[in-house]
This record gives structure tokens, C-alpha cells and sequence, in this order.
């Protein structure tokens, strides 16, 4: 059986109560990344918008609570901002490996390609050289985040690729990048005013060239989206089904906040899931905060899943 790359994200959301670029290449089986399929190690990454809204990653018992996850990398939203660069810095500082989201939290009103090919330039020259994998967007197929990218248009997305591929080679950055990041695998509309939506994007994005400008494509689960498809192997081949291609598809949110102890049930039953699948990559949706779904309290102390995550973790 092949153990599974972890990937912790830590989304930085508004809460009511509270190692270098080039090195990532060794976990993904085709472009800029190749593993061996009897022997993919887990790694993490924390998903930290901190930078926009929290500094708790200045903290020191925070960060070492973190790490102690066992998690090797964390999922961050960037910002064109000096304190985004920081926040960045000091996760690489505790040994984590950083996947870097150029996203709505980066910038909310996108005017135009041109813009976008300024907001991606600016950010990678703050960021560039401690990125180990830059995404391309945070759910394009929800209402809520694709007004930056021109109405959740495909063909406009797959633009956003190219500059962003464009934009990593003139600054001599050989990391892999990630596109798709839905949170939906179905394809009952058309265009994104609700849910539905997901699945469609996935296969049209593939079929205007996505391919050649991404190393991975990656894809969201909850329950919700999960019972859809019956188990987590029912929604895997969904996926594969939707973008018919060798790249890797890496599972980078996924999350349950019924309870503090559903949570960690539903973290053990699906990375077993996904042990048995093979899949080489999944995100853990939260570490801190935004009620049920954080793996530690206000105190940072842990709760079930935190432990759970550490069982997985120390395989």
C-alpha cells in the first residue's frame, strides 16, 4: 500500500473567537514531480490568508504546535504585501513547505489579464523563492470567489495559467503549479451561480489546454460533496473521470465541523480511504479556528483530530 502525502491547509478566515522554491519536486508523478507509487511520504502545508487576517503565526507556541503535527507542509493564500512575505518566512523557518494560493484574498477585484499577469509578478517577487508550489485560485467554481476571475470563465482561467506559468519562467522559478482547487465535482450547470458547477469547469479547462501550463490539479471534499458519489473512491473517479488525464490530483481541503470528535472520525475514515486509493496528496481543513473545524482550541491545545492527525502522521 502507498502511504499518502499530507497536506494540513489552514484557511485564514475572519474568526469570531479566537526549503527554498526548486525543492518540492519529489511527490507528484508527472511534469516537474515524480514519485515512486510504492512509497509516497506524506507532506503538509498550512493554508495561512494570515497575512490578511490574523498574525497568530508570529507566535511562537502556536507555530511549534503546528509543527508538531508531524505536517511537512502548509497550504498559505498570499498577498502582494511585505507581511505576507513574513508570514511565509517563518513557516519555512519550522521546516514546513509552503503551497502559496494567488487568489481572491490577493486580490478581490481582478480588471483584467493584464492585471492579473501584475498582481502574480508582484507576488512572486515577495514570495518566490520560498514557494515550493504556487495554486491558481481557491474554488473557482463558487459564486463567492470567482468574481476575480471574470465570471468563473474556463477559457479565462486557463489565461491565468498560462500567465502564471509565464510569470514562474521569466523569474527562473521551477516550481510545479496547481490549478482547479473546486469544491464541486458536479456538472449539473453551466455556469457558476450556485453549486453544480465544478465538474463542468474541470473538463472544460482540460479540454482549452490547462494541461500544459499545470503539473497537478487539485480538488475539494467535505461530506457533503462526498455523499454524492457514495465514498471518497466514487468521488476519486469522478475526478479522474472529469479531467482524463495522468497528472496527479491532489485532495487539498477537506474538512468536517459537525463536532470537535466528528471531525477527527471523518479525518480517519477518509485519509484511510485515500491510503487505499493511492492518492498522493491531501490537505486537512483546519488547523485553528472558524468553530468545530480546527484541529487545536483558542490555547492552541488539541483537540481529537489533532490527535488523529498525529497517528497518521508518525506511520
Amino acid at each position: 500500500m502507498a502511504r499518502i502525502a499530507f497536506l494540513l491547509t489552514i484557511l485564514a478566515v475572519p474568526i469570531a473567537s479566537s526549503t527554498g522554491g526548486s525543492g518540492s519536486a519529489d511527490i507528484m508523478s508527472t511534469g516537474l514531480i515524480s514519485y515512486d507509487e510504492e512509497e509516497v511520504k506524506m507532506k503538509y502545508c498550512i493554508n495561512v490568508h494570515g497575512a490578511r487576517w490574523t498574525t497568530v503565526w508570529r507566535q511562537q507556541d502556536y507555530m511549534e504546535k503546528l509543527r508538531d503535527t508531524g505536517a511537512e507542509w502548509v497550504r498559505i493564500s498570499l498577498t502582494a504585501t511585505q507581511t505576507s512575505g513574513e508570514c511565509v518566512a517563518i513557516h519555512k523557518d519550522y521546516g514546513l513547505k509552503v503551497l502559496g494560493i494567488i487568489c481572491q484574498q490577493t486580490v478581490e477585484n481582478l480588471e483584467s489579464l493584464e492585471h492579473w499577469r501584475t498582481v502574480v509578478g508582484q507576488t512572486l517577487d515577495i514570495h518566490g523563492d520560498l514557494l515550493d508550489a504556487v495554486e491558481c485560485w481557491n474554488e473557482p467554481d463558487l459564486p463567492e470567489f470567482f468574481s476575480g476571475i471574470f465570471q468563473g470563465q474556463p477559457d479565462m482561467y486557463v489565461q491565468m495559467l498560462q500567465i502564471l506559468r509565464e510569470e514562474l519562467d521569466a523569474r527562473n522559478l521551477n516550481i510545479p503549479i496547481v490549478a482547479g482547487a473546486v469544491c464541486s465535482l458536479q456538472s449539473t450547470k453551466t455556469s457558476p451561480d450556485g453549486g453544480g458547477y465544478g465538474g463542468y469547469f474541470l473538463r472544460r479547462i482540460r479540454e482549452l489546454g490547462s494541461d500544459q501550463y499545470c503539473d497537478v490539479y487539485s480538488v475539494h471534499s467535505y461530506k457533503e460533496t462526498i455523499g454524492v458519489y457514495g465514498n471518497l473512491a466514487g468521488h476519486y473517479a469522478r475526478a479522474k473521470e472529469l479531467l482524463g488525464t495522468d497528472k496527479p490530483i491532489w485532495y487539498d481541503e477537506m474538512g468536517n465541523g459537525d463536532s470537535q470528535q466528528a471531525s477527527a472520525n471523518y479525518m480517519s475514515q477518509w485519509f484511510t480511504e485515500l491510503l487505499n486509493l493511492g492518492v498522493p496528496f491531501v490537505s486537512w481543513y483546519l488547523f485553528w479556528g472558524q468553530g468545530n473545524y480546527g484541529m487545536v482550541n483558542d490555547d492552541f491545545s488539541p483537540r481529537p483530530s489533532y490527535t488523529m492527525f498525529q497517528s497518521f502522521t508518525s506511520q
